[in-house]
């Protein structure tokens, strides 16, 4: 079985490498969402096979990452990775997959895959001179954030260590996960108030004073 292993700041020499081959402009290929995001979904990974992959779980969710290095070790990956799912009696599934890498699996599995498009998962992109300046209506709110934290907190700009980095990790998922069941919580009282009966009038019968 694939040894999937949490992802660290000193794994990063190691995973960069296989991730400058991916002609991919997607977050996920990237090492620092990697590392960040690792923390939140629980994606852990591993460089096996001629090739970095990863995967995502928890509970009965299993998802992996297109795998990353040179296409000729790519049948030999997705092969390991879908015995990994069978061992954990799990379905195969890839998440984040674009067009073209879906392509490449369409030419070593003809109509074995099909690929699905979710709008949720989709990347954004900033221009990098809009986000340094943040001019335009778009922009309005994030620079009313910048300008608050400004107004309450010292500015100072310093290297982080591996331990603060570590920390501010942590803290980000931390506020992703609140974040979501706090929304998940407001979904719910939604959804049952939206199943209560709405309240009927009460009526009382009383004699006509006219007869």
């Amino acid at each position: 079985m694939i040894n999937f292993k949490k992802v660290e700041l000193e794994d990063q020499k190691a995973y960069k490498p296989y991730m400058a081959q991916q002609q991919c402009r997607s977050c996920e290929c990237t090492f620092a969402n990697l590392y960040l995001w690792s923390r939140f979904y629980a994606v852990t990974a591993t460089v096996e096979n001629g090739m970095l992959l990863t995967k995502s779980e928890e509970g009965d969710y299993l998802s992996y990452g297109f795998p990353m290095g040179k296409p000729k070790y790519l049948k030999e990956a997705v092969d390991a990775l879908y015995e990994y799912s069978k061992e954990k009696k799990r379905k195969f599934q890839m998440h984040n997959v674009t067009p073209e890498q879906f392509a490449l699996l369409e030419e070593i599995y003809p109509g074995r895959f099909q690929i699905e498009y979710r709008r949720d998962y989709a990347d954004y992109v900033y221009e990098a001179e809009k986000l340094a300046k943040l001019s335009g209506k778009k922009y309005h709110g994030k620079k009313n954030h910048t300008n608050k934290f400004k107004k309450l907190k010292d500015e100072a700009v310093q290297e982080l260590t591996a331990k603060q980095q570590e920390q501010y990790a942590k803290a980000l998922a931390k506020y992703e996960a609140e974040k979501a069941a706090e929304k998940a919580k407001k979904a719910a009282e939604k959804k049952a108030a939206a199943k209560k009966p709405a309240a009927r009038k009460k009526t009382t019968a009383k004699e006509n004073p006219d007869e």
